[in-house]
This record gives C-alpha cells, structure tokens and sequence, in this order.
C-alpha cells in the first residue's frame, strides 16, 4: 500500500486531477472511494463521473448499509468524511475482496474525543473495561448490552482508548480512533490537502507506522513536492474597534450574550450588531459584491 500525499494550496486543481484520474482508471478497470467533507461535493464527483455511486439513504436501509452493499459489489464510490468513518473492521474483508484506491479531499478526524459524564466514565472503568499499556480498551464483558453499547462497539473493533491527566495521571476521558488496518487494504490511497505535516492526520500516521511520499500539482501533474505559499494580495486584514469590537468578553459569542440587548438598553441584540457590522465588512470594507444582481452578497 502507497499513501500519496497531495500537498498543495487551494485552487491549484487537486480535485480535477483525482476527477481526471478517475476518469482514466475506471476505463482501465480500477476501483475507487472517494471521501469527501462535504454530500453536495459527492453529487460533483456523480456529476462528473456518473458510475460512481453514493451510497445515499433508502427506505429500507441507512446510508452505512448502503456503504456496505456498495462494497459488497465492488462499486466505484463516492462518499463524505462521517459515512467512512463509520467503517470498521468488519469491511476489512470487503476491501481485502476488492481493489481499491482510495483519495481522500481533506484529512480525516481520525481520533475524536468522546463526551462522558465523570460518573459514567468511572462506572465503566470499574466495572467493564481493562486497559493496556498503550492506554487502549479492552471491553470485559462479551454478553453486555445495555447504555454502553457504543463505547463497547468501539473497544470491540480496538478503536477506543482512554486518555489520562497530565497531573493526577488518573483516567481523564475516552477517544476514539479510526482503525488503521483500513487503510492497509487499499492498493494506494491519496490525501489532497494543505500543509499535511501540520495536521493531526500525519502525527496518526506516524504512529501507526504508516509512511507516505508527498507531492504538488504542476499543470495538473503530479510533480515532486515543494512549498508553496498562498498569495499575500487574496488576503485584506480589516483592524480596529470599527470591525472587531466584538468578542473581548470571556462570555462574547455564548448563546446568552448573542440574545442580550447591549448594555441591556439598546433596542437591537448583541446577534443584530454582529449582522449588521458583518454587513457593514462585506459592503465596504471588503468591497465584496455579487456581479450578477449588483448587490451585497449577504
């Protein structure tokens, strides 16, 4: 297994080059997944190549469902970041049956804190769980059912783990991390991002042992890597009290403080100043207009 890394900024055509490359594979036989952030980006890719498929929602089954038959039959697809997470080891099979490339637009979240209650962290610390040396979870119970059963579900495919306080070294929450083994099955996989060394995704990488060789785009090739910076001139910096005095609260932007009247007199919400400066940016400090109706585009 290759990763690729496509390593470039914005607007330097990564997503036609998987588009065109896919086009040309498919007629030569390959198989791909393509993994996106965003459905209306998987109905582009549809648009684009109409044999991929989407593994939508259907009366009778749920979109991963639907993912999985896709798999079962070898299909050409095209899907977002949350319904591939969704994947574990039990498609590894799948995969192993097939001969996919995978490309993913954007890294994924592969490890995401989960939210506990203390009690109901401490409840499962002592009653259900061993943890090893590498802070990863062993669920006790195989029979168990019951409010736990997703956490359970992940200790079972070896994707949960916990992690501790710095300073009391006690057990501080649980996490989970997407299944590295996935990615082993594919016959290459390509991540199309920006400054992926920075990212959360290439430290998970290291750690599972995974190794990758980075690239940029010239004409629409792929060429070997090097650094390119995003142009200064498509960046304005707008300063002082006049587009940013909102927000110097610790409370600014809560709920609360959005629905308050300022300085609990004034007729309009903390909500409708933020509207209306909003407004004010677009209009005339950054002289953003919509050509097609010659108005504000907001």
């Amino acid at each position: 297994m290759k990763i690729k890394v496509i390593d470039d900024i914005c607007g330097k055509g990564k997503t036609t080059y998987a588009i065109n490359e896919m086009k040309k594979g498919i007629t030569e036989g390959k198989q791909y997944i393509y993994v996106t952030p965003f459905i209306k980006e998987t109905e582009r890719i549809q648009k684009e190549i109409p044999s991929m498929e989407l593994p939508n929602k259907s009366d009778d089954s749920t979109k991963r469902a639907n993912l999985i038959r896709l798999l079962t039959r070898g299909a050409n697809i095209a899907t977002t970041h949350q319904l591939f997470k969704s994947l574990d080891a039990d498609i590894v099979e799948l995969l192993q049956a097939n001969d996919y490339t995978l490309i993913i637009d954007e890294v994924l979240d592969v490890i995401e804190q989960i939210s506990i209650t203390k009690y109901d962290l401490d409840n499962i610390c002592n009653n259900y769980i061993t943890v090893d040396s590498n802070n990863k979870v062993t669920w006790n119970d195989e029979n168990y059912r019951g409010k736990y059963d997703e956490y359970k579900r992940y200790a079972d495919n070896g994707n949960l783990y916990v992690f501790n306080d710095q300073k009391s070294n006690q057990t501080a929450g649980l996490f989970w991390q997407f299944p590295h083994d996935i990615f082993n099955q594919f016959n290459e996989v390509y991540v199309m991002t920006y400054l992926f060394d920075c990212q959360l995704m290439a430290m998970y990488f290291k750690s599972c042992g995974l190794t990758w060789q980075k690239y940029s785009l010239d004409n629409h090739q792929l060429a070997p890597y090097q650094y390119n910076k995003i142009d200064k001139n498509l960046f304005s910096l707008l300063q002082g009290k006049k587009y940013n005095g909102a927000g110097e609260r610790r409370t600014a932007l809560s709920k609360a403080w959005l629905s308050k009247h300022e300085n609990g007199e004034s007729v309009a919400t903390n909500a409708e100043i933020i509207k209306s400066k909003a407004y004010n940016i677009f209009r005339n400090g950054c002289q953003v207009w919509n050509t097609k109706k010659l108005k504000p585009m907001i």
